[in-house]
């Protein structure tokens, strides 16, 4: 048949051919061309759509369904990686949950177990915490107090040397103009001039009580109330070793870098002991906001078994 021989087609813009129907055939199959394609026998030359010529309506059909099934296929299989990918969003959302859960229930069981352990100090040896107060310390140094101030975080700049000082030789200074050093003048001569009156001493800037204080006393007072059953631990242990009962008061100096400069036990028999080190040692871990200028000094006490 002259249908069955050679065949000329258009693909695209293309003039393809001749090539043989089996060649048509495949390309209907997969999907290259389909019934729409313009197409003529190498022999008449007339150019008709695929689908008009009988030799190829039935294979036209098949691969109709064939492409509709491979198509419903590909969207299925689609369908089922969006299904995966959206899965292992909930799962890993689901864990992260997870986690963040744990992680509550671990944070609430130390912290609760603290604060047990702080209300449990409180019960049974009858600590009483006074509210902080908080004072500017002239001169940007910490009060002079009997005894010395412990170091809590000592600053390179701060540490004390040392090496003794060294002693510099006097030096003679001269005579002033009519001064006689210290030999009574001669007899009828004219007495020494009146030194000449001095400046008065200006206080260095940073010194002084018209100093304005530039940290937050509300933030201060917040951390002292929160950091203060930190300090549980040290009274009881000292409770514990010595049967101490009665006033704990206390003063520290918190430095521009937000953390504990020094701090003063306001009980000389304690001064020097396991509770003096121990609180440097916790205090050591409070912070506060840094701030410039002149540094405050916060007094507060205890009360055990009061």
């Amino acid at each position: 048949m002259v249908e069955q021989g050679q065949w000329l087609f258009k693909e695209r813009d293309l003039l393809m051919g001749p090539v043989p129907a089996k060649v048509l055939i495949d390309k209907l199959y997969a999907g290259e061309i389909d019934g729409e394609t313009q197409v003529a026998s190498e022999a008449e030359e007339v150019w008709r759509p695929l689908r008009e010529v009988d030799l190829f309506r039935v294979h036209i059909a098949k691969a109709e369904a064939r492409l509709r099934v491979m198509r419903e296929k590909a969207q299925a299989q689609a369908q089922a990686r969006r299904r995966k990918a959206r899965l292992a969003v909930l799962l890993s959302a689901a864990a992260v949950l997870l986690a963040v859960v744990v992680a509550t229930g671990v944070w609430w069981l130390v912290t609760s177990s603290a604060e047990r352990e702080a209300e449990g100090a409180l019960a049974d040896l009858g600590i009483t915490v006074s509210p902080p107060v908080i004072e500017l310390a002239l001169a940007d140094q910490p009060p002079r107090r009997e005894g010395a101030w412990l170091d809590v975080d000592v600053d390179v700049e701060e540490a004390p040397s040392a090496a003794p000082p060294t002693r510099t030789p006097a030096r003679r200074r001269p005579l002033a103009r009519g001064s006689t050093g210290g030999r009574p003048p001669a007899k009828g001569a004219p007495g020494p001039e009146p030194p000449a009156p001095r400046a008065p001493k200006t206080p260095p800037e940073g010194e002084g009580v018209g100093l304005k204080a530039a940290y937050d006393m509300n933030h201060i007072n917040a951390v002292v109330r929160r950091q203060s059953r930190t300090l549980f631990p040290c009274i009881k242990a000292e409770v514990k070793r010595t049967g101490f009962r009665g006033v704990l008061p206390f003063e520290f100096v918190v430095k521009n870098d937000g953390r504990v400069g020094k701090i003063w036990i306001d009980r000389k028999e304690l001064r020097g002991t396991p509770l003096e080190k121990c609180f440097a040692e916790t205090m050591a871990k409070w912070r506060f906001n840094p701030f410039p200028g002149p540094r405050p000094t916060v007094k507060q006490s205890f009360t055990i078994g009061g």
